[in-house]
């Protein structure tokens, strides 16, 4: 009975996650935030799931917006998270600045990659989205004068990557601070790991790179299309829950730059892009406008939200053998129609027996 009200309580928070995301895609949405709400008992519980996808932030804000009256105590933690990214964010801000004038006059460059772009490009304000590290997309010939325009700069090189992990598609974090004033740095090399067919890299992008500023400084970043594939695959990588966070980057992008973005190049090139968004209906709805280029889905599969279980997790895990195995082979069918670019209305067989057993063989042999 109790791992029921547990299940139960889980599954409340959770539906107040997918609300939180859904307010930004359609108007009734926060409509719908007051009453569930107001349901939930375990605040505790609410407000550590919202940490998990990410959304702490946004929902306070969703809440004063819609002046939605909440626990007082559950309020307070609320206010002291969102005071938290907001110190978080200033710290990331001024170590960017840092990285921007050293790399300008060590003569690389560099784009700014996920968090520290999407931040600054489509949220209200920069805090609203979280964010634990800076990601850099450098060429690979100039790895090494990287990591010295950051050593000059105050950052520390961490322990370097052995095993498989030397040919990571990002070098060892470089460290600037300590506790709470601790800033990382990931210099990559490619934007995607190499799990992924897909490669991203500054001399391989799909269109001309876009900017951003912070305080009058101006910043690269990836074109409407190459943000797009890394923003899908990225968010739909090896991942037990799939994290919101993720998803309302996805949708807050193709809205905000709804008009500007190469749909017709998307569906001939990328369709996986198209496929990835109809996927979402079940999940939080997508925004009003990319229904006209992305159909409704009919067949809705199962597992919405889950992902694949990581594979160093799989070995890790205290597991049953055919436990293991059922993660290894048969992930979500959501999680897989959209990993493998198969329409949800289309059969799963042959990526079950044949594409994704490949793909793991594939895995397998990078870490060896």
């Amino acid at each position: 009975m109790n791992s029921c009200r547990s299940k139960n309580k889980d599954d409340e928070c959770h539906a107040v996650c997918r609300q939180v995301v859904s307010s930004f895609c359609e108007h009734f949405a926060i409509d719908a935030l007051s009453p569930k709400l107001k349901k939930i008992q375990d605040w505790d519980n609410l407000i550590a799931r919202l940490e998990q996808h990410g959304l702490a932030t946004v929902t306070l804000n969703l809440i004063r917006s819609g002046n939605i009256s909440i626990n007082n105590d559950a309020q307070k933690t609320l206010v002291g998270l969102e005071i938290r990214d907001r110190y978080r964010w200033r710290q990331l801000q001024s170590a960017l600045l840092d990285v921007h004038t050293a790399f300008r006059k060590s003569g690389i460059e560099f784009t700014c990659i996920k968090g520290s772009a999407i931040a600054n490009m489509v949220y209200p304000e920069p805090h609203y989205r979280p964010m634990e590290d800076l990601d850099i997309l450098i060429s690979g010939a100039e790895r090494k004068e990287a990591q010295r325009a950051l050593a000059d700069a105050g950052f520390m090189t961490t322990m370097p990557y052995t095993g498989h992990l030397r040919h990571h598609h990002h070098l060892p974090p470089m460290v600037r601070g300590a506790n709470g004033s601790k800033v990382m740095v990931e210099l990559h090399t490619q934007g995607l790991s190499r799990d992924h067919s897909l490669v991203i890299t500054n001399d391989n992008l799909a269109g001309p790179r876009y900017q951003f500023e912070i305080n009058g400084v101006e910043f690269n970043t990836l074109g409407h299309i190459d943000h797009l594939i890394l923003l899908t695959r990225h968010t739909f990588s090896r991942r037990l829950e799939i994290r919101l966070l993720g998803i309302m980057d996805i949708l807050r992008y193709c809205s905000r730059y709804f008009d500007e973005i190469d749909w017709r190049r998307i569906q001939k090139q990328h369709p996986f892009i198209l496929n990835t968004l109809r996927c979402l209906y079940p999940v939080t709805g997508i925004p009003e406008q990319l229904k006209s280029v992305v159909p409704q889905i009919t067949s809705i599969p199962s597992g919405i939200g889950e992902g694949m279980m990581p594979l160093t997790e799989i070995r890790s895990r205290r597991l049953g053998f055919w436990t293991k195995l059922k993660y290894l082979f048969l992930p979500s069918e959501w999680w897989t129609h959209i990993f493998y670019n198969v329409p949800p209305e289309k059969s799963l067989l042959t990526v079950r027996f044949f594409y994704h057993p490949m793909r793991l063989l594939r895995w397998l042999r990078l870490r060896l």
